[in-house]
């Protein structure tokens, strides 16, 4: 049972870890990018998931992958 537990717990670690990178990566890109000046407020959106701490929820990751 345990061993479950440190097998689920590391492929959230794992998720967080890879949203984290893909939401960091993505704030550069956008910052960088003309169509920013469209759509200023995907700035603050893309800068709030970039600093989740915890696992992000569904909701956080839609929020990326709809930016």
């Amino acid at each position: 049972l345990e061993e479950q537990l440190n097998q689920r717990s590391g492929n959230l670690g794992e998720l967080f870890g890879v949203f984290r990178q893909v939401a960091g990566d993505l704030e550069g890109t956008l910052f960088d990018s003309m169509v920013n000046l469209e759509h200023p407020e995907r700035g603050s959106t893309i800068e709030s998931l970039a600093e989740v701490e915890d696992v992000p929820t569904i909701r956080q990751m839609r929020q990326l992958w709809s930016l």
